[in-house]
């Protein structure tokens, strides 16, 4: 589909949902950049559109890295009780419940 014009001429314009990454880059499917004839390092104009959250969603949410975190604070208190009376440092232990409860 083309649309408008800018300053270089005619824009050609593809939709579709996408998924944002783990590292933040936007995934492009193969038939997309087949059909705009994309090539690399070439430049695209780019809209976002993001769904609004739902204050339900938000609060399910929300709720969900709570119990994340409240889990990972009962895994660390387990450790701490399994190693009490050892010479031992728990600064492993809190970056890996932290990993934990990220991923």
């Amino acid at each position: 589909m083309e649309t408008n014009q800018n300053g270089n001429g005619l824009l050609r314009a593809a939709e579709y949902m996408a998924r944002v990454l783990p590292g933040g880059q936007l995934e492009l499917p193969a038939k997309i950049r087949y059909q705009l004839q994309l090539r690399p390092n070439m430049q695209v104009k780019v809209i976002l559109l993001r769904a609004v959250e739902s204050e339900a969603e938000q609060a399910q949410r929300e709720a969900e890295q709570a119990r994340k975190r409240h889990a990972a604070i009962a895994d660390l208190l387990a450790l701490r009780q399994e190693f009490a009376g050892m010479n031992f440092d728990l600064t492993e232990a809190v970056v890996r419940m932290r990993e934990l409860e990220d991923g």
